[in-house]
């Protein structure tokens, strides 16, 4: 085995630079094509001048061989000409010599430049991404490709800063969310032990149902990192969807709503009946909790079903996240409508699982429609 002596930190430090090896290499590279052309060039110099000394004695010797006068070796009286001429030559190329090495570094100077600063950019920005809150970006400087990457790591960027926002809003919701059954269930308890509240079934009915608010914000929570093939088996079968939409509306009627459903009795489809009444569940309970007035229309058929309200509606910008995890269509303008933001989340899984496709069409303040296309 061949043990190689380490560089000196120096060194080592040097070729790990991508700077250095640029130019290096670009340097290295032009350097080694000048030289050859270079000495290429002076032998061809230097040979044609010898060529033509002696065919110029041969002709004022008299000679007509011109060819043979080209093997002949210079005559003495030549020397000396071509001696100084060689040197002449020499110097002159030297100078061009140096003259294109200095070139040359200036170039690998200025492409190394140019690659690496946008390279040195990003890592400034890398570092430093953290401490700015997310807010700064790499500015999109460089070749085609490097300004693609930094454009793609800005988008990353962007969707940390959008994923730290959901973060630190769902720490805020899930405090308010668990804060105030628990609050409930303690002034109720406090309150039948200082006999405020008689220590009745219907005291301890609010207190149950408090406690059952508390248990399904925690079950939503849990139920995020459970949604996984590995950890949810589906178990398929075939479901009658009309009993399973009935159920789902049946305790919903303290709002002027009015449901239409248009689902065939025997219309039946292969699903997990369990999770299938979770989804509708949580579509028809959306649109419910979203609708003031007016209607909630469900239709089904053996290609899809639909959940369309005439609710508030759903804005523009808010479509594509509608989804993601934690994520909540402007809270701020509706803070009374509460959650975490995990329903829809939680539905579009269990419709994927099934190999199912989820897809959503609203318009603000003309309601919105959910459909789940299965056929």
């Amino acid at each position: 085995m061949v043990i190689k002596p380490p560089l000196p930190p120096m060194f080592k430090s040097l070729f790990q630079s991508t700077f250095s090896q640029i130019f290096l290499g670009v340097t290295v590279t032009s350097i080694m094509a000048l030289l050859i052309a270079w000495g290429a060039n002076y032998l061809r110099v230097i040979d044609a001048f010898a060529r033509f000394a002696s065919r110029q004695v041969v002709v004022m010797q008299g000679g007509e061989d011109l060819y043979l006068a080209e093997k002949l070796e210079l005559p003495p009286q030549i020397q000396p000409i071509f001696v100084a001429y060689k040197h002449v030559v020499a110097q002159q190329f030297v100078i061009t010599l140096f003259i294109g090495v200095g070139l040359s570094l200036l170039a690998g100077a200025i492409i190394s430049v140019k690659i690496t600063q946008p390279l040195a950019q990003l890592r400034h920005t890398i570092h430093h991404v953290t401490a700015s809150g997310y807010t700064i970006r790499a500015p999109q400087k460089g070749s085609l490709e490097m300004r693609e990457l930094i454009a793609s790591f800005n988008r990353l960027i962007a969707e940390l800063a959008e994923q730290e926002r959901l973060r630190q809003d769902l720490l805020t919701d899930i405090s308010h969310e668990l804060n105030t059954p628990i609050t409930k269930i303690r002034g109720q308890i406090e309150g039948m032990l200082d006999g405020i509240y008689p220590k009745a079934d219907e005291t301890l009915n609010q207190v149950k149902a408090n406690l059952a608010q508390l248990e399904f914000l925690i079950d939503s929570l849990y139920a995020v990192n459970r949604l996984t093939p590995q950890e949810v088996k589906l178990k398929v079968q075939k479901c009658q969807l009309l009993p399973l939409i009935t159920a789902a509306t049946s305790g919903l009627s303290s709002k002027p709503i009015r449901f239409v459903i248009k689902v065939k009795p025997k219309l039946t489809i292969l699903a997990d009946k369990h999770r299938l009444t979770q989804i509708l569940d949580n579509l028809i309970g959306n649109a419910y909790k979203y609708t003031a007035q007016g209607h909630i229309t469900i239709t089904a058929d053996p290609k899809a079903l639909s959940v369309s309200d005439t609710g508030m509606g759903i804005p523009a910008a808010d479509l594509p996240r509608l989804f993601d995890r934690f994520y909540r269509v402007d809270k701020s303008r509706h803070p009374q409508y509460g959650g975490l933001g995990l329903g829809l989340f939680i539905t579009r899984k269990l419709v994927e699982m099934h190999g199912w496709r989820l897809e959503v069409n609203s318009r603000l303040h003309h309601g919105s429609t959910l459909t789940i296309v299965w056929g």
